[in-house]
């Protein structure tokens, strides 16, 4: 029950708009940091101690970008996705 829970999600205008920061947020601090590599991720990785830091660090930049479009393809499915289902719901209303 509790997985369905995280699989649905509330399609209501704050959630989309949550999403839509986040997907923002994640998409540009990942395209930024590939841009002006002047501070390495992996010199704070490093610093903290994890293993193979060069590694992370460019792949934390790329985890970014993917994860910010995803989340936004996400939003972009939803309403895609609702307007087909409005549009199919019209077209089996007008059939009968």
């Amino acid at each position: 029950m509790m997985f369905n829970t995280f699989l649905h999600t509330n399609n209501s205008k704050t959630t989309i708009l949550i999403r839509l920061m986040v997907g923002a947020v994640f998409l540009s601090e990942g395209i930024q940091k590939l841009l002006f590599p002047d501070t390495p991720v992996a010199g704070r990785f490093a610093k903290i101690g994890l293993p193979s830091p060069g590694f992370l660090g460019s792949f934390v930049d790329r985890f970014e970008i993917v994860c910010g479009a995803l989340v936004l393809g996400s939003i972009f499915l939803l309403i895609e996705g609702g307007s087909f289902w409005l549009l199919y719901k019209r077209i089996m209303k007008n059939e009968k």
